[in-house]
This record gives C-alpha cells, sequence and structure tokens, in this order.
C-alpha cells in the first residue's frame, strides 16, 4: 500500500470511529435514547435552559452531554446518557413539532 492509500485508509477509520455530529461517545455512554434507542441528537445548555421547564430544569443540574431524541413515539425530549437523567415532553415549555402528531405542528424547533 503507498502513502495515499494509507493516508485515505486513516482518514476513512477516524471518520467511522466518529459518533453524531462528531462527537465520540465515552466508553459506557451512548447517544442512543435509553427509553425508544433512537439515535440522539446533541444539544448545547442554551437550548435545555431555553426550553425545559424551570423545575425540571432545577433537576437537571450539569447542562452539558445532553441529547435530543427525534422519536415522534417517544416521551423522552432530552436525555443524558453519562447521568441516566431524562426530561420528558410535558416537561418542555414548547410543543416539540417533531414529536407532535396533533395540529398545530410547530415549523421548526
Amino acid at each position: 500500500m503507498n502513502d495515499v492509500q494509507t493516508g485515505t485508509q486513516e482518514l476513512s477509520e477516524r471518520v467511522e470511529d466518529r459518533g453524531d455530529e462528531g462527537t465520540t461517545a465515552r466508553p459506557g455512554t451512548s447517544t442512543d435514547c435509553p427509553a425508544c434507542e433512537a439515535r440522539g441528537k446533541p444539544v448545547k445548555p442554551v437550548t435545555l435552559e431555553a426550553l425545559v421547564a424551570p423545575g425540571a430544569l432545577a433537576r437537571v443540574g450539569r447542562r452539558e452531554g445532553w441529547r435530543f431524541c427525534p422519536s415522534p413515539a417517544c416521551e423522552v425530549a432530552y436525555f443524558n446518557a453519562e447521568t441516566g437523567q431524562r426530561v420528558v415532553k410535558s416537561e418542555v415549555s414548547v410543543r416539540i413539532g417533531a414529536k407532535e402528531s396533533a395540529p398545530p405542528h410547530p415549523v421548526c424547533y
């Protein structure tokens, strides 16, 4: 194998090892929702602070490492695989369009 092929193969292996949104889950953690196993999408702390109801937000504590569960059938809105915590739809202060089956359907979330 020549240098170009070796470099290409190494790059390909590194890309395959990356998790959702370019983050890699640490050993013992998962990027999948613990309730439905859908692939969670990383969310920034500001998202939790803006959308999670105050009572649930107080319970959340640590703001890093949270993910959004996009499955419409799942009651979990956000989860943290490292801590095991979950925030369900009823603890979010706005309707989550991707999880709603009844109108009105918010266009963006």
